[in-house]
């Protein structure tokens, strides 16, 4: 009886682990994810990139409703035509009803995209389309009508097109007309707008100019780099009407004169100046810039200036406060001028001296001496340095990341290659624009591979002798 006993209980414990196997395989797997609220998984989503937003909503369908809520898409970022289709970006625009900030880059299907954009995306602050056709007057009117919460807008290479123009038009000129109709009138409906970067606007006119001014009242930031046929009345005008409130101006100044540049040092609380072709500035103009006391980022590009005036511009501590000043281009600069920045702007983290092709090691010298803060310095083309400076560069500049030196055709590469073994972590450019490498030495070399040996071709000769005797 007991054997028979055990065989029974033996069966009915084999037949309990085929059950309980049975029953395993057909049981899913427990999900975990069910017990997290909704709202804690769209917590979690602010913190992914549209990407991952993409990859979690393939999961199952509870990921993919999650993932679509508006919360999640308040920053859309689209660069190029292959990334998505007309109809799904559209799709994507009318249930983001929440988005703040929207970058459409090189898209020729921008009409379609920016009338969505004003038909379902109303409470939209930052705007950014770059690279893309010109806009139509049409384009613009509809969005000033819908979205007038816009802080920020960037036509950079975009631009648009004033009233009754053509896309079609290839005569420049007409761009700038005198008429009245231009695209600049509806920004006015941006009562928040602050910063406008029309860089390269063509269709930009004089009244256009005025129309910015008088109209957008809360505007303290403009890029009009690249938009020229500007007249010295039409900038007066602007400057006049901006003066107490401006912070940040891009510019190109090929059409002005020193009367127009004269008239900078009004603007009191400006940070940022940019001018290029600045070639028709004169010393009134230079000095006016230089009362522009809260400046931290200044570029004067291609300038005529005589080299007295850079060093009345530095003296008597003006500038102070500067981070990043760009010389390119002024090649009248002279040691004396630099020497003078040097000891007057002690705050510069970047500074572009490019084709300067008067400057010499001395001026550079007392950079590095007095610079300390110094990250990125830019001396392409400075044809007459020979390289001097650089033994001070790794004790003098410790957070010195990037040296160009392309062009510089008197400064030895190896030179620039013992300043890399001092300071590993510094970004050259030597004359043909190329990155320096390190050179290891045969000492390096060696302590790298010793398994190298040598083969000494005079005890190879003397065996050879010895040979050839016993022969």
């Amino acid at each position: 009886m007991d054997g028979e006993n055990q065989i029974t209980s033996l069966n009915s414990v084999l037949q309990g682990l085929e059950l309980n196997r049975i029953t395993s395989t057909f049981t899913e797997p427990i999900d975990h994810t069910l017990k997290v609220p909704h709202e804690v998984w769209i917590k979690i989503g602010t913190y992914l990139d549209p990407g991952s937003l993409c990859n979690l909503s393939a999961v199952n369908s509870r990921f993919y409703n999650i993932c679509q809520d508006p919360v999640l898409w308040t920053n859309i970022s689209i660069l190029g035509d292959a990334i998505s289709s007309t109809k799904t970006i559209i799709t994507l625009l009318r249930r983001a009803y929440l988005l703040v900030d929207l970058s459409l880059k090189c898209r020729d299907d921008i009409s379609d995209l920016l009338a969505a954009v004003a038909e379902h995306c109303k409470k939209i602050r930052k705007l950014k389309v770059r690279f893309c056709p010109i806009l139509t007057y049409l384009d613009l009117k509809n969005l000033t009508e819908n979205c007038l919460e816009l802080e920020y807008l960037d036509l950079k290479c975009t631009g648009c097109l004033n009233q009754d123009e053509d896309r079609r038009v290839n005569d420049c000129f007409r761009y700038y007309s005198t008429g009245t109709n231009c695209f600049s009138g509806l920004l006015k409906n941006f009562k928040n707008l602050t910063y406008l970067n029309l860089f390269s606007c063509k269709p930009l006119t004089n009244i256009g100019l005025q129309e910015i001014a008088d109209g957008c009242t809360s505007l303290t930031s403009l890029n009009i780099d690249e938009v020229t046929y500007l007249s010295d009345t039409s900038f007066i005008y602007f400057v006049d009407s901006v003066k107490d409130r401006f912070q940040e101006l891009w510019i190109d100044g090929e059409t002005f004169t020193d009367a127009a540049f004269s008239k900078l040092g009004e603007i009191k609380k400006l940070r940022v100046l940019s001018i290029s072709f600045a070639d028709s500035m004169q010393s009134a103009g230079l000095r006016s810039i230089s009362r522009l006391s809260n400046l931290v980022w200044l570029k004067v590009g291609k300038g005529k200036l005589q080299s007295s005036d850079f060093v009345q511009m530095f003296s008597d501590m003006k500038l102070q406060k500067l981070k990043h000043l760009d010389l390119s281009e002024c090649s009248k600069l002279s040691d004396l001028g630099l020497i003078m920045i040097s000891l007057n702007c002690l705050k510069l983290k970047n500074l572009v001296l490019s084709w300067c092709w008067e400057l010499t090691d001395v001026g550079v010298h007392s950079v590095v001496r007095h610079c300390s803060q110094l990250s990125h310095l830019n001396l392409c083309g400075v044809v007459k340095l020979l390289g001097e400076f650089l033994r001070d560069i790794p004790r003098k500049l410790p957070y010195l990341e990037s040296l160009d030196l392309e062009q510089c055709p008197n400064i030895e590469l190896s030179d620039l290659q013992d300043l890399l073994r001092k300071n590993t972590y510094l970004v050259i450019k030597e004359y043909y624009g190329d990155q320096v490498l390190p050179n290891s030495s045969l000492q390096d070399i060696l302590m790298e591979h010793p398994g190298i040996h040598f083969v000494s071709f005079d005890s190879e000769s003397e065996n050879d002798e010895k040979s050839n005797e016993e022969e």
